[in-house]
C-alpha cells in the first residue's frame, strides 16, 4: 500500500494498479469476482485517529476526511471528483490487515467503523483534497 495525489479510475474495475483492479486481490482467490463488488474501498480519516493503525494499514484504497457517514452511501451514487460511484455495501473489518501488519484486534478496533466498498461506475482521475459529493 503506497500514498499517491492522484490515481485514475477505471469503470468496472477499481483503480488503476490496485490489486481488485488486477484481478490479484486476495479475496479475489477465495469468492467468484462477480460475488462481491471490491473496486473501492473508502474509510474516514477520523476512523483511524488512535486507532493504532497507520492509512495504509486499514488496507483502504481511499481515505476521507469529510465527515460523512460512509454507510448511508450503501445502494447510493456519489462522486469523489469527476469519478461517478455507488456504494456498495460496508467494508466490514477482517483480520487481515492484522495478519499483515502484525498488530492485535483490527476487526475490534474498527467495528462498525471499517468504510465501504464501492463500484467504479464512470472513470476519471481522483486527486487529493477532493471531497465526496452525493448525487
Amino acid at each position: 500500500m503506497q500514498k499517491v495525489s492522484s490515481v485514475q479510475a477505471i469503470k468496472g474495475q477499481g483503480l488503476e494498479g490496485d490489486r481488485y483492479a488486477k484481478q490479484m486481490g486476495f479475496w479475489q482467490k477465495v469468492t467468484k469476482p462477480r460475488d462481491i463488488i471490491k473496486h473501492v474501498s473508502i474509510i474516514r480519516a477520523q476512523d483511524i485517529l488512535n486507532s493504532g493503525f497507520t492509512q495504509s494499514e486499514t488496507r483502504r484504497n481511499i481515505v476521507v476526511t469529510t465527515d460523512i457517514n460512509l454507510i448511508e452511501l450503501i445502494g447510493k451514487e456519489f462522486y469523489i471528483g469527476e469519478v461517478h460511484f455507488r456504494g456498495v455495501e460496508d467494508c466490514t473489518p477482517c483480520k487481515r490487515p492484522s495478519e499483515l501488519s502484525g498488530k492485535p484486534d483490527f476487526a475490534t478496533v474498527f467495528k462498525n467503523r471499517g468504510g465501504l466498498r464501492a463500484e467504479v461506475l464512470f472513470s476519471g482521475m481522483i486527486t487529493e483534497g477532493i471531497q465526496i459529493q452525493r448525487t
